[in-house]
């Protein structure tokens, strides 16, 4: 029976937490004594981001998104106030924001790699205003790194031999669009000579010279793609990526299928879908680039500015004869 992939667990997987407790949360995941003021909280939270890292935190304070005092204001201090909200002012964050444990620990890494700014902000210290004595002693960014489960490099590579032996049987295959692209800035790089762990777009670039007519049915998602199983971020439980890269590429998925005219679920020629980007697209600006970056889920693919995209294209272009 088809599992049913990529369906929302919002509803029934969810927490709150208020944001110091998830900052304390991981100095307690480095090896910090059991020592913050909202050790139940923190070890709650702890139990709850072990069982699954993918679970839905909203992270709440003593206000709302309008700065209204909420029913938590007066059990907090007003350095536990302060605190909170300059942890969610270096995230980009509002009160009551939802993202998965695992991208907000990914936020943290990016906004905020040191616990100082927040933790141990005061040069004079008071009864009221005091810093953490654990801020500099390096806890909260090795428990920062083992805060979420990540794939056992065991499980990749039994989900790279699965795919890779599913993929060189297929008379036909999967592709979510935006694959593409990446096959081609693949192909244009430094590396592309042999496979590699994470993904399967070498052997798919090499399916496809060998038989450039290759049936593609150009898939929205990541849910049966031949090209994600190996992943690092590919949770095969439920076909989903939970790196919070996710919603661009959903996004990208769908601004491939609207520039080349295809629909999601559509069969067409690897030949084909190719030499449609080679007419389309002559780079990846406004697909996997964009001028101004938006929020954090939005940024900017890595490779975009390395010129992959343009030597891979005229590489493809050239093997399988594609004309404009």
């Amino acid at each position: 029976m088809k599992r049913n992939f990529e369906a929302s667990d919002l509803a029934r997987n969810r927490t709150e937490a208020r944001p110091g407790v998830l900052m304390c949360a991981c100095c307690i995941q480095g090896g910090a004594p059991d020592t913050p003021e909202d050790l139940g909280e923190v070890q709650q939270l702890l139990k709850q981001i072990r069982t699954d890292s993918n679970v839905h935190l909203s992270l709440r304070t003593a206000f709302d998104d309008t700065g209204a005092r909420n029913e938590w204001y007066g059990a907090l201090t007003p350095r536990q106030r302060k605190r909170d909200l300059d942890i969610l002012h270096a995230l980009g964050a509002i009160p009551e924001m939802v993202r998965t444990a695992q991208c907000w620990s990914e936020m943290l890494e990016e906004y905020l790699p040191h616990p100082g700014p927040v933790c141990a902000p005061y040069q004079t210290e008071s009864s009221v205003w005091k810093n953490c004595p654990h801020a500099a002693e390096g806890y909260y960014a090795k428990g920062l790194k083992a805060l979420c489960n990540a794939r056992t490099e065991e499980e990749m590579a039994c989900s790279k031999m699965e795919s890779c032996k599913a993929l060189a049987n297929a008379d036909s295959v999967q592709v979510r669009s935006h694959h593409f692209l990446c096959t081609i800035c693949f192909v244009g790089g430094a590396y592309a000579d042999a496979p590699i762990q994470e993904d399967n777009l070498y052997e798919l670039w090499d399916k496809i010279k060998q038989n450039p007519d290759l049936p593609v049915t150009v898939i929205e998602g990541p849910g049966e793609c031949i090209i994600c199983p190996p992943c690092h971020a590919f949770n095969p439980d439920n076909g989903l990526c939970f790196y919070s890269c996710s919603l661009r590429d959903r996004k990208k998925d769908l601004d491939v299928f609207a520039t080349l005219g295809i629909e999601p679920g559509e069969t067409l020629p690897a030949r084909e879908i190719l030499k449609r980007i080679y007419i389309h697209i002559e780079n990846v600006n406004g697909l996997c680039r964009f001028e101004e970056r938006r929020g954090f889920e939005w940024r900017n693919c890595r490779t975009h500015s390395w010129g992959t995209f343009e030597k891979g294209m005229a590489i493809v272009a050239k093997e399988l004869a594609l004309e404009k």
